[in-house]
């Protein structure tokens, strides 16, 4: 069974690269790489400034991994440093030195290019697209470490992992000096209550949408309003504030008002919002959805199986056809207009905001319908096929009762394939739904997607892939041991010789 479960888990780290890989050179190569400036507004503030237009363009392909780009002032710095005399005679563009600089940079593949209204010099090389895709999945993984922060502006930074209290010296925590964040691993009092920042994701920065953030934090941090309480910072300075002290990490330079609170350069630190994260949103719609789905449809598809041919029977599979039959955005759109009309619910998500349970009702019931009506259909299948099995035949001749027979024999039977799609249905949760959160102007994940394609945040659009895709190939791993243990018949590989098995079903 351990080396099952591990050969999976390989086949799915694999499966999870391959589909993040086709889907990285699908956007990277195909999609025409000046698209990502349509909807930027500093890109529009300077299209008139030919001399401006060429730096920011490149210095944003080079964030995208599209190319090497290099100023003229980084050129001479890179040869000669920037401490040198050397560096400040490179800046003459006809001096020996800077041409020097040139060949060198020209050596290794590097394009000139000069600004006719200004005479600035740059140079760019572009970066092939299976170097790119290699050099993404380096950085993907980011482990913090006390070397991590190099500031010339600070280089007496004392670099050490040590034991330390909080702010308000109610609990201890592992923190960093030298890292990119204060706090390691932590403890607080929300889910999963053991915290840590030693490894992260990065998937690059957002652009243009939450313009230079990284695109896993976008979808992590909270959202709304924020939320002030009294906060004692470092220098003992007492007000209110949203401050989240274990996110705060390292910031070169600090403005008047940072110096009065903090008593180091750890004060880049995220605010705290009254609205769960784009992430979160989506769990908390996919899991109410789900509850609802399940509730409702199990015990009418155990009554409908009981009732086949009779009118609730009749009545269920019409709804089930309509459902399969209709387009996903026609019901949605009808169910919201009926309950915004009939019931007076809110026709969008942010007309009453997160904290009033009206804001949930109509969105929830848009995502549930789909897998009640799957599950309906299963559920109604599985139990009208066990009806006529010998055990029910059985059980009949004992004497029991039909609801007897359907809740202890039948269902116990039944419930296999339902269960092995439980925990896909409960991650695929937390991707949400792109178009339920679409009409409904959901701040979720699938909304998200929507808006990053239609804008070109092409990071985002590759986060998203590697989210979906790892929830998804995960819940069939899942799917398939969980079965195991409802019904220990089931085998999944050989024990004697190691080898796999076809699952029973």
């Amino acid at each position: 069974m351990k080396k099952y479960i591990l050969i999976r888990v390989l086949r799915s780290v694999l499966s999870i690269l391959a589909v993040t890989s086709i889907a990285y050179l699908l956007i990277f190569e195909f999609v025409p790489r000046n698209r990502v400036f349509e909807n930027d507004g500093m890109y529009a503030k300077i299209s008139n400034r030919p001399d401006q237009l060429p730096l920011y363009v490149n210095s944003k392909f080079e964030e995208l991994g599209y190319l090497i780009y290099k100023p003229q002032d980084e050129l001479c710095r890179d040869v000669y440093g920037a401490n040198t005399a050397d560096y400040t005679m490179c800046q003459d563009t006809t001096s020996s030195l800077f041409k020097s600089a040139k060949a060198t940079y020209e050596a290794k593949g590097f394009i000139f290019y000069t600004i006719e209204q200004t005479g600035y010099i740059y140079a760019t090389k572009e970066i092939p697209v299976l170097e790119r895709l290699l050099g993404f999945y380096s950085r993907m993984i980011v482990i913090d470490h006390p070397n991590v922060i190099q500031d010339e502006g600070n280089p007496n930074l004392e670099r050490k992992i040590y034991i330390g209290q909080n702010w308000d010296k109610s609990s201890y925590a592992l923190m960093c000096s030298g890292c990119e964040h204060k706090y390691l691993v932590y403890l607080d009092w929300s889910f999963p209550f053991v915290h840590q920042n030693v490894v992260s994701l990065y998937f690059g920065r957002s652009l243009p949408t939450f313009y230079g953030i990284p695109t896993f934090q976008v979808l992590t941090q909270d959202q709304g309003t924020n939320v002030l309480k009294p906060v004692t910072f470092p220098t003992g300075v007492v007000t209110d504030s949203g401050v989240m002290e274990y996110t705060c990490s390292y910031k070169s330079s600090l403005d008047s008002l940072e110096t009065t609170k903090f008593n180091d350069n750890y004060a880049n630190c995220s605010l705290n919002r009254n609205a769960p994260s784009m992430m979160g949103t989506s769990f908390i719609f996919g899991i109410l959805a789900l509850i609802f789905s399940y509730l409702i449809s199990i015990p009418l598809g155990m009554y409908m199986a009981s009732h086949k041919g009779k009118a609730i029977d009749k009545a269920g599979m019409a709804y089930i056809v309509f459902v399969i039959a209709v387009p996903a955005l026609a019901y949605i759109y009808l169910f919201r207009y009926i309950g915004s009309t009939l019931f007076q619910l809110p026709e969008s998500f942010p007309s009453l905001g997160p904290n009033n349970m009206l804001s949930y009702i109509m969105p929830t019931i848009s995502l549930a319908l789909p897998s009640v009506a799957g599950l309906l259909m299963w559920t109604r299948r599985y139990m009208v096929d066990q009806n006529t099995a010998d055990y029910v035949k059985f059980a009949r001749s004992k004497g029991l009762s039909e609801w007897q027979i359907y809740l202890k024999h039948i269902l116990r039977n039944a419930i296999i394939p339902i269960a092995h799609g439980l925990p896909g249905a409960i991650i695929g949760a937390i991707g949400g739904a792109i178009i339920t959160e679409r009409i409904y102007a959901i701040p979720g994940m699938g909304k998200m997607l929507n808006d990053s394609i239609r804008v070109f945040n092409n990071n985002m659009v590759i986060t998203l892939t590697f989210i979906f895709t790892s929830l998804a190939i995960l819940s069939v791993l899942l799917g398939d041991l969980l079965i195991t243990r409802i019904d220990p018949r089931i085998i999944l590989d050989d024990k004697k010789k190691g080898k796999r098995k076809n699952v029973k079903r």
